[in-house]
């Protein structure tokens, strides 16, 4: 099972790192402490979101007490994006969030990993193919060449298989 988890937070990281690379390079000229609040926000409400639903020897209070500082989170993130990026697209700003719930998730897949069996020299081969994940997104939805010549583009394929084959060999 943690081998699934593993694959898991390689995915949410790949997928994070698209993400990001979206907001930082959108043309909005969102400065990087923007960027990185939105991330952090995301991670916010992937944390308090799991703390509600897995607590579970916490009374209801408790749990109202997450939902409103959910709410509070929510409500801050709003007054910072209204003080700082005002003509910014929604769906600009919804990347930026999705990019650190997909953080989170990549992290939370990564520790359930690590709960259910997986070991460190084992596991952390997998999450680092995240790096595929970028490295196939980028290709096709973002239109990033990663290599401008024959050579460059040996290198490139030369590094995929081995990327592949060190995870394949050290989860093993």
């Amino acid at each position: 099972m943690w081998i699934i988890y593993a694959l898991l937070a390689a995915l949410f990281w790949g997928m994070y790192a698209i993400a990001a690379k979206i907001i930082s390079t959108s043309g909005y000229n969102i400065p990087s402490n923007i960027s990185f609040f939105l991330i952090f926000a995301g991670i916010g409400i992937v944390a308090i979101v799991y703390f509600l639903f897995s607590a579970k020897n916490f009374d209801w209070k408790v749990k109202i007490l997450g939902i409103l500082i959910l709410i509070v989170l929510l409500g801050y993130i709003n007054l910072i994006i209204k003080k700082s990026i005002p003509e910014t697209p929604l769906h600009i700003i919804a990347i930026g969030i999705l990019s650190g719930i997909l953080w989170g998730l990549g992290q939370m897949m990564g520790l359930f990993a690590f709960q259910n069996g997986g070991i460190a020299s084992k596991a952390v081969p997998i999450f680092n193919s995240n790096t595929l994940i970028v490295v196939i997104v980028g290709i096709i939805f973002l239109k990033e060449a990663p290599a401008a010549n024959m050579a460059e583009w040996i290198k490139f394929v030369t590094g995929i298989i081995g990327i592949i084959l060190g995870g394949i060999l050290l989860s093993k």
